[in-house]
C-alpha cells in the first residue's frame, strides 16, 4: 500500500462505531412536512448554520468555445469485442455508428490523436457523413452511413470495431410536486440503522471538487447552488439550462445548499438530453462528446461525473468511461430501473466506475409496482436512498420529489466529492474502494439475485 492508501484506511478504521451526534461536525436538521409558518423560520436557521458559499457567478457556455486546457494523456486498451460489427437490431439507429480505432493506429490520445486524420480517411475511401470526431476518452468517429458502409469500415485493420447507435435516456421513473422538508434520504445515509433521527451530519462539504452532471442540464440560478453551478450544451440550440427537472434534481441532490450531499462542491452541467423524448434521438452521441471533453478538461482537478442514465449495453460508451477513468476521474452510474440484471445495462455494467441501486424509505430495493423496479446484480457495488427523494425543481426556487436510481446515484456522487476534498490526489479505485467497503452491510430487503446487501453510508472517514 502506498502513503495515501494507508492514510485512507487509518481513517476508514475509525468508521467502524456509530456516530456520536455530540461531534463537531456541520448538522442540518430535517424538519418533517413543517406547516408554511415555520418555514421562513427554519430557512433562517439553516442559513445560520450553512457554511459560506464561493461568489461564483452561474454562468452559461457553449463547449465548442471553452477555451479549456487539455488533461494528461494515459493509454488503456479497449475490453475485447467478439464482433468487429455491431449491430442492435431493432434497438438501434438505423444508419448511425460509432467507429472505434485501435489505439496502435491513433497513436495516442488527446490533441496528438490522428483520430481526426483518419475519420477524414475512412470517409473517403468507404463514405458516410461524420457527425463527432472522438480523441480523449476514444480514438474514433460517430458517422451516417449505410450497414454495408459500416461492414466495410470494420474490415479495417486499423478498426477496433463498429457499433450501431442506440437511444439513451434518464433513469427517473416518478415524480410529484410537493410542499414540505422530508429529506429522508439524506438522514438515512448518515446512519448505520433505523429508526432515523431525522438530522444529517456530514464532516465536509465537498469544497474545491468539480462533479459533472451529464444530463438533462441544470437551472443555475436555483438558490440550492448559490452560484456554484456551470451550464455547458450538447443540445442544437439551447443554453444548458434545465427542461424537464431531471439534471437539476440530480444536481440538487449532489450539492444543493439545503438538500444536497457535498453543500460546497461546484457542479458542471453538461447537457445532453432535450426537452422531449423526440429530442434524445441524438443523446448517445452527445453523451460520448460530453464524456470525451470532460476527460479533455478536467485538467488534474479533482474530478466526481454523476451519469444517471441507462441503456441497453454500449461497448463504446462503456470503454469511453473505462478510459476517461484511467485519467483520474470518479465516475457513479445509476443501476437503471428496469428491474432486469444490470450487466445488461450501459454504463451500469462498468467495473471501474461506481453503480447504485435504489432503496425506499423501508431498506427496500426499489421493486415492482407503482414506484419501478431498481435493477439488480454483481455488476452493482452497493444501494443508496432513490424512491421520493426531495430534491431542487427546475421550474421555481422550490422543490420536486423524483424516484428512480438516478436519485440514488447522486448521494453517492456527492459523497465522492467529500471524499475528494479530504484526499485530492485519491485515484478513482481508491475513492470506489472507500465507498464500497464503509457501507453498512446486510440491512437490506430483497437487494436481488447477486447483488450485494451494502446499502451507502455518507460518513466514512469519522
Amino acid at each position: 500500500m502506498n502513503k495515501l492508501d494507508n492514510e485512507i484506511a487509518a481513517n476508514v478504521s475509525r468508521n467502524s462505531q456509530l456516530t456520536d451526534k455530540n461531534q463537531s461536525l456541520q448538522t442540518t436538521k430535517i424538519i418533517k412536512q413543517l406547516g408554511k409558518s415555520y418555514l421562513r423560520f427554519f430557512a433562517i436557521v439553516l442559513g445560520i448554520a450553512a457554511f459560506t458559499f464561493l461568489p461564483a457567478q452561474a454562468q452559461e457556455q457553449t463547449i465548442e468555445d471553452a477555451s479549456i486546457p487539455q488533461v494528461e494523456k494515459q493509454e488503456i486498451t479497449h475490453q475485447d469485442v467478439e464482433e468487429k460489427l455491431i449491430t442492435k437490431g431493432d434497438k438501434g439507429i438505423p444508419g448511425q455508428y460509432i467507429v472505434v480505432f485501435k489505439d496502435s493506429a491513433a497513436g495516442s490520445h488527446g490533441e496528438d490523436s490522428l483520430a481526426p486524420e483518419l475519420s477524414d480517411e475512412m470517409i473517403d475511401v468507404h463514405g458516410g457523413k461524420i457527425k463527432s470526431i472522438f480523441r480523449h476518452a476514444l480514438n474514433g468517429y460517430a458517422a451516417e452511413m449505410t450497414e454495408k458502409e459500416a461492414l466495410a469500415v470494420s474490415k479495417d485493420e486499423r478498426v477496433a470495431y463498429v457499433e450501431q447507435r442506440q437511444m439513451v435516456s434518464p433513469s427517473t421513473i416518478w415524480e410529484e410536486n410537493v410542499s414540505g422538508w422530508d429529506s429522508w434520504g439524506l438522514d438515512r445515509i448518515n446512519q448505520r440503522f433505523r429508526p432515523l433521527d431525522c438530522w444529517y451530519t456530514y464532516n465536509n462539504t465537498g469544497a474545491g471538487v468539480d462533479v459533472y452532471v451529464i444530463d438533462s442540464g441544470v437551472k443555475t440560478d436555483h438558490p440550492e447552488f448559490g452560484g456554484r453551478a456551470t451550464a455547458y450544451n450538447y443540445i442544437p440550440g439551447g443554453n444548458g439550462q434545465d427542461c424537464t427537472g431531471h439534471g437539476t434534481h440530480v444536481a440538487g441532490t449532489i450539492a444543493g445548499r439545503y438538500v444536497g450531499v457535498a453543500k460546497q462542491a461546484r457542479i458542471i452541467s453538461v447537457r445532453v438530453f432535450g426537452c422531449s423524448a423526440a429530442d434524445n434521438t441524438n443523446s448517445d452521441r452527445y453523451i460520448l462528446n460530453a464524456v470525451d471533453w470532460i476527460t479533455r478538461v478536467r485538467n488534474g482537478r479533482p474530478a466526481v461525473v454523476n451519469m444517471s442514465l441507462s441503456g441497453e449495453p454500449y461497448q463504446a460508451l462503456d470503454d469511453a468511461i473505462r478510459r476517461s477513468i484511467n485519467t483520474g476521474i470518479t465516475y457513479v452510474v445509476a443501476a437503471g430501473n428496469d428491474g432486469i440484471d444490470a450487466n445488461n445495462v450501459s454504463p451500469a455494467r462498468v467495473r471501474e466506475a461506481i453503480t447504485v441501486g435504489a432503496t425506499d424509505r423501508y431498506d427496500n430495493r426499489a421493486n415492482a409496482g407503482y414506484y419501478g423496479a431498481s435493477n439488480y446484480g454483481t455488476a452493482l457495488d452497493l444501494f443508496a436512498p432513490g424512491n421520493e427523494i426531495r430534491s431542487a425543481s427546475h421550474a421555481n426556487t422550490g422543490f420536486v420529489y423524483k424516484s428512480g436510481t438516478s436519485m440514488a446515484a447522486p448521494h453517492v456522487a456527492g459523497a465522492a466529492a467529500i471524499l475528494l476534498q479530504y484526499y485530492p490526489n485519491a485515484s478513482p479505485a481508491q475513492v470506489h474502494d472507500v465507498i464500497v467497503r464503509t457501507a453498512t452491510t446486510g440491512v437490506l430487503r430483497n437487494p436481488g439475485v447477486g447483488s450485494p446487501n451494502r446499502l451507502f453510508y455518507s460518513l466514512m472517514l469519522n
